[in-house]
């Protein structure tokens, strides 16, 4: 198991993640 890799995966899910809320946030907001 390499970190750096599995960091970024992490990473990666965690951008989304909190992309997702933002935008249902927008949208419940407007």
């Amino acid at each position: 198991m390499t970190w750096p890799m599995l960091s970024a995966d992490v990473a990666d899910s965690v951008v989304e993640v909190i992309a997702e809320h933002a935008r249902r946030i927008v949208l419940l907001s407007s």
